[in-house]
């Protein structure tokens, strides 16, 4: 996974209230095959990973997929980039 120079700007805004410590990655199962969310959330720091300066909770079962996620920005909102995301039915 990489997050740009904007897209960590805007993360760290979010976090910056102190409710959130990290942004917590996971997959989401559909007929159109498996997505990733991401959401704010707050877990201990021996959970976290640091990606690019963020710190990130990993609860994906095929964290090799992360390779191939960018998050940046695109009209001032967080935009993922994810290069595997399937078509659906």
């Amino acid at each position: 996974m990489k997050i740009t120079g904007e897209g960590k700007k805007v993360i760290e805004r979010l976090l910056s209230s102190g409710e959130h410590n990290c942004i917590k990655v996971s997959e989401q199962t559909s007929c159109c095959g498996t997505s990733l969310v991401f959401t704010l959330t707050k877990a201990e720091p021996d959970e976290l990973v640091n990606v690019d300066g963020v710190p990130v909770l990993l609860e994906v079962e095929t964290p090799n997929r992360m390779e191939f996620v960018t998050i940046d920005v695109s009209n001032g909102n967080l935009t993922l980039i994810d290069e595997q995301s399937g078509g659906c039915c």
